[in-house]
């Protein structure tokens, strides 16, 4: 489950991200690892089941491979401004 449908399922706020965009990806990421898990559970020998698994598999790869890169190039543009500040 996640951390957000978690707290709201306690009735607890949490708090506000700094980046927004972070959390709207892992909103969605989250709704198709939990879309394609119910499918999976639901009728795990129907014929779409195959392919809702394998659309949510590469949402999933996809968001770290994007997220990836954005740290990467965050922590280089850090080291290339200490180095020249």
């Amino acid at each position: 489950m996640s951390v957000i449908a978690r707290d709201l399922w306690k009735g607890q706020s949490f708090h506000k991200p700094q980046n927004q965009h972070a959390v709207t990806g892992k909103s969605l990421v989250d709704a198709c690892v939990t879309m394609a898990l119910t499918v999976i559970a639901v009728a795990p020998t129907a014929p779409a089941s195959r392919y809702v698994d394998l659309g949510g598999s590469i949402v999933v790869a996809a968001y770290l491979i994007v997220n990836g890169i954005i740290t990467i190039r965050s922590r280089n543009t850090e080291t290339i401004s200490k180095a020249s500040g």
